[in-house]
């Protein structure tokens, strides 16, 4: 299937889906669930990164230093809202994710650009859906939405 095809044919569901979603969220409480048991553990995980923006501020973080071997499972979130990835720029140790929540009644993507074209692709990330992609090489990951290209991102690994 061609790029322009896979785009249209992606739109077209996205725009359905929203169309779905959004009216789903607003006629219930669209908070999370959890659906795991509580079986009474505590979950020692770092918790997940949030960087607020104010005016002024870079959008760009860096993590802390990778954690220790027993813990592999770090994801790093973006948030998706007001037509702009916040943060901008994350930087993440290999073996980690990151998860593009998006907030905004539009469908985005997260799709790599140039070389990074095969290592990213979400698809249609809907109101409220999450996206979550793990990188384990090395390198700068630059990435956009297709149907706001505006919209820029970038991922950068270290080893």
């Amino acid at each position: 299937m061609s790029h322009t095809l896979r785009t249209v044919v992606t739109c077209a569901v996205a725009f359905g889906l929203m169309a779905v979603v959004g009216n789903a969220a607003r006629e219930t409480d669209a908070s999370p669930v959890s659906t795991l048991p509580d079986t009474g553990a505590v979950d020692t995980r770092p918790a997940l990164l949030q960087l607020h923006v104010t005016p002024g501020m870079s959008a760009t973080t860096e993590l802390p230093p990778a954690p220790d071997a027993a813990d592999t499972s770090l994801v790093i979130p973006v948030t998706i809202k007001g037509f702009v990835y916040i943060p901008e720029t994350v930087t993440v140790p290999a073996s980690a994710s990151v998860a593009w929540t998006n907030q905004d009644n539009a469908p985005h993507t997260s799709t790599g650009v140039g070389e990074a074209i095969s290592a990213l692709d979400s698809g249609a990330i809907v109101f409220g859906q999450t996206f979550t992609q793990e990188f384990d090489t090395p390198g700068t990951y630059p990435y956009y939405c297709v149907y706001h290209p505006n919209m820029l991102g970038t991922v950068v690994v270290t080893p």
